[in-house]
């Protein structure tokens, strides 16, 4: 774990807004059960549509498949748990 200063333009409780060093813009900070709830909708929404909504819909689950791949190592790295009960992903 590497512990950084960082640029806090919104402090709001689930979704501050932040810029990391050496990045010109900031960005949205999502909760880790957040993110899963949104790759639990897009997982749901990717199984009941089809033609080219269905394939926004996968490239939207594969998106947050792999944010969700990176924060469950993370978490597992620092000897965390996560704050959901883990799908098959």
């Amino acid at each position: 774990m590497t512990k950084i200063e960082v640029e806090v333009f919104d402090d709001a409780i689930n979704s501050p807004i932040v810029r990391m060093p050496g990045r010109k813009f900031p960005g949205v900070v999502v909760q880790g059960d957040s993110l899963h709830m949104l790759w639990t909708y897009a997982r749901d929404i990717s199984k009941d549509v089809a033609g080219s909504a269905g394939s926004d819909a996968k490239e939207l689950l594969d998106r947050l498949s792999e944010l969700i791949a990176v924060y469950e190592r993370a978490l597992k790295a620092h000897g965390m748990r996560l704050p959901y009960n883990k799908l098959e992903h």
